[in-house]
């Protein structure tokens, strides 16, 4: 017996392939909230506009330069929400490193003597709620390589503007990913779907190892539903070893419980 092929919802089908997948294999699944941390320009979060027009998206990107270049390619998507701010472990400040408006450009935290958690009105500040809305970010000079940044635990977020439910959080923070999954503590069980980048083998220092966020995510009651963006190792003139991938978990509760199944 030949099984059919799950197929997404015909709207769905020119939809990012992770969205296809993810119509096909849950039937009927609603796509409401999402969240792209680390949006650059928008090069995902444009796409799952145009393919989910009833979603409401936020899409967060720290770096001045990037940021503005996203306001300007959001702005005709109201269903996007461009956000001036980082998601990390805890809500602290930090810098950005890179250059321009580079999707390589990565978020520097202070050492942990000096980490120290934001005041209440400097949250509230950082998320636009203070008088006056959140602080200016200044244009970096044209040869800086550092930006200071306001980062936000994604728990923190929610909970200042009342989500309780994300349908799909996809994290691309050139190695910071980890610790934006955890800054959603306990709230990663309003989280149906995570996409995060990973390293794939032991000698890639940019990104956190695969292993780890099956560990973490899986003590949070995800499972592994599909790996996406594999890519070979690039350094040292390239070897045929898989570098990177974006793997995505699944919520068990969309799923059902999985002992016992063999």
């Amino acid at each position: 017996m030949v099984r059919a092929v799950p197929q997404p919802a015909p709207e769905l089908a020119q939809a990012p392939r992770v969205i296809r997948d993810i119509s096909a294999r849950v039937p009927g699944y609603d796509f409401r909230t999402i969240l792209d941390v680390g949006a650059n320009l928008g090069q995902s979060c444009l796409p799952l506009a145009e393919a989910l027009p009833r979603a409401r998206i936020y899409a967060f990107e720290p770096a001045a330069r990037s940021f503005a270049v996203l306001q300007a390619n959001v702005a005709d998507h109201p269903g996007i929400e461009a956000v001036n701010l980082a998601f990390g472990a805890r809500t602290e400040r930090g810098a950005m490193t890179g250059r321009g408006t580079s999707v390589v450009n990565r978020l520097t935290l202070p050492p942990p003597s000096v980490q120290t958690s934001l005041a209440r009105t400097s949250l509230a500040q950082a998320l636009g709620r203070a008088p006056g809305g959140p602080p200016p970010v200044p244009e970096p000079p044209r040869r800086a390589r550092q930006q200071e940044v306001e980062i936000v635990a994604g728990a923190d977020f929610c909970r200042d503007r009342g989500i309780d439910h994300i349908s799909f959080l996809k994290v691309d923070t050139e190695g910071h990913d980890l610790e934006v999954v955890r800054g959603f503590g306990p709230l990663l069980q309003i989280v149906d779907f995570v996409q995060v980048e990973a390293a794939t083998n032991e000698y890639n220092e940019t990104h956190v190892p695969l292993r780890d966020f099956l560990t973490v995510l899986g003590q949070a009651g995800f499972y592994l539903f599909r790996i996406y963006g594999e890519a070979f190792e690039f350094k040292g003139g390239g070897r045929p070893v898989s570098r990177r991938c974006n793997p995505v978990f699944i919520h068990r509760r969309l799923v059902g419980d999985m002992e016992g199944i063999s």
